[in-house]
């Protein structure tokens, strides 16, 4: 058909200067087919192509997908001397995406039906990705998708310790691993035909196109060039190996592992030494010892594995690291005791314990563990373990004593309080104003914090009737204690006026009766 038989058509589609992919702002628009050329403006600048001049035309495809549209639809036109332009054809994100798609598939089907045969002979018309692009979302999906693999083999096998969580990031992982396998098989350069381009531009396939690499590999093959290949394919597959091996699944509350850790620590501090806190988490174990006695500062002893294969050793020391903490209260241990090497010889068994009594869901899983003496309120207090556990369940914390035996669990309360502590004004003669208050702590028979709080006059704590709870107070003097109804009394305040003592009714009854 003669050029003068070909209308201007103009169409309202998105532009961009250039051969281009992906863009962040999509600022020009509008493109014009008119008698033997194409017109269109970037900014202020007015643009004319003869169709006589193009060179290349390539097609490339979105997908979409259940997480949204993944890639561009694009019409790529690239002239003699190298200009270009691109026509994008929107989304599902676009203000009129069904609009947009269908005026972007008239202006790609009245393009080429305008090209004469003399000009289809000398342009490249190509559909998908360029070929390092296509070739390196090739490699990075089939990493992502190897990665999906490895970590839904983990899950079924009770490796993911929150599964909720890891069942719907493996779903998502899925979602977007064949929604990018999808863009790729539809986006495998290939070339389409002119006579049915939207159609054939879809058509792509990884096969064909990785088959047509392949032989051109071949085609290009020389004895060093496949010797080369060889040496590199080996070294990067010795290197995934090694990797892997060095990563195993190893933890420290394994039999016997914290105490090969321990032992290697005290080989490089020495025997017995005098600690302020000890952690173990599954991969690494810290001792933290005091510097000397005027000194704020930690030095800090860590032990971590080296692992390859099957074959470990907890022998991997680091220390003395010099630690200067900002402010006291950021130390989780300030009382110093004898580390003994016996302190790791039973973690495995308190970390199913543990694990047993916190009752969190399958797959919990012991996180950490501290070895601190607790603030000694009238005398030292031993040293002992906090048990952390996280689970389906939520977060548990447990406390055992040195030898890794965790304390009598809290039973329910037997029936309703019989133990009322009041808080009364002050001595207005005392060293604390009458209306300061009174704090009292109590403590459960496993060591967990009941209540913590300071009581004003008039305030009354009820006592849950708990055989073995604690009370810790700074001033026994501003309580009154009542058993049943009836006066009780606390015993005599110790250190500083301090009373640490457990809230047996017919001990509390006693006393009073002795006050008498």
């Amino acid at each position: 058909m003669p050029d003068a038989d070909f209308p201007a058509v103009d169409y309202d589609l998105t532009i961009h200067d250039g051969e281009v992919l992906t863009v962040f702002q999509l600022r020009d628009s509008g493109i014009r087919l008119v008698g033997d050329g194409i017109e269109w403006r970037i900014g202020c600048d007015a643009r004319r192509a003869a169709l006589s001049d193009i060179r290349a035309i390539r097609l490339t495809t979105e997908v979409e997908t259940a997480q949204g549209p993944v890639g561009a639809t694009t019409c790529q036109i690239r002239f003699r001397g190298g200009g270009a332009v691109t026509v994008f054809g929107g989304n599902s994100l676009s203000p009129d995406p069904a609009d947009r798609r269908a005026r972007y598939e008239r202006f790609v089907a009245e393009l080429h039906r305008r090209l004469r045969p003399d000009d289809r002979a000398h342009i490249s018309f190509i559909a998908g990705y360029g070929g390092s692009r296509f070739y390196l979302l090739l490699v990075g999906v089939v990493v992502l998708a190897v990665i999906w693999l490895a970590a839904a083999v983990g899950f079924l096998l009770g490796f993911a310790p929150r599964r909720i969580g890891a069942a719907i990031g493996l779903s998502i992982g899925a979602l977007l691993t064949v929604g990018l396998f999808r863009l790729l098989r539809i986006n495998a350069p290939h070339v389409y035909d002119p006579g049915n381009p939207i159609g054939s531009a879809r058509a792509g396939s990884i096969g064909e196109t990785l088959g047509q690499a392949i032989g051109e590999i071949r085609r290009g093959m020389t004895l060093a060039r496949g010797l080369t290949a060889a040496a590199i394919g080996a070294a990067v597959i010795m290197i995934v190996v090694v990797i892997v091996a060095s990563h195993q699944r190893v933890s420290l509350f394994e039999p016997g592992r914290a105490r090969l850790a321990f032992d290697a620590v005290l080989a490089r501090r020495g025997p017995n030494p005098t600690v302020t806190y000890v952690a173990v988490t599954p991969s690494e174990l810290l001792v933290e010892t005091p510097e000397d006695r005027d000194s704020t500062s930690r030095i800090d002893w860590r032990a971590s594995r080296r692992t390859l294969f099957r074959w470990n050793e907890w022998d991997d020391v680091s220390g003395p690291a010099v630690r200067y903490p900002m402010s006291l209260s950021e130390e989780l241990g300030e009382q110093r005791f004898k580390l003994e090497r016996d302190d790791g010889a039973h973690l495995d068994d308190l970390v199913t314990a543990a694990i047993a009594r916190a009752a969190l869901g399958p797959g919990s899983a012991v996180t950490r563990m501290t070895l601190i003496a607790p603030h000694a309120f009238m005398k030292p207090e031993p040293a002992r373990w906090t048990v952390e556990v996280d689970g389906p369940g939520g977060h548990a914390k447990l406390y055992a004593d040195r030898t890794g035996t965790l304390f009598p669990p809290t039973p329910a309360p037997a029936g309703p309080p019989r133990i009322v502590i009041r808080a009364v004004p002050g001595n207005p003669y005392g060293l604390f104003p009458v209306n300061s208050g009174t704090w009292i702590r109590v403590i459960n028979p496993d060591q967990s914090v009941r209540f913590d709080d300071t009581l004003k006059p008039g305030d009354s704590y009820r006592v849950p009737d708990i055989p073995g709870l604690r009370l810790q107070t700074g001033k026994p003097e501003t309580l009154d204690v009542t058993v049943d109804g009836r006066p009780a009394r606390l015993p005599p305040a110790g250190y500083a006026g301090r009373v640490d003592v457990v809230l047996d009714p017919q001990s509390l009854l006693t006393g009073a009766e002795a006050q008498k």
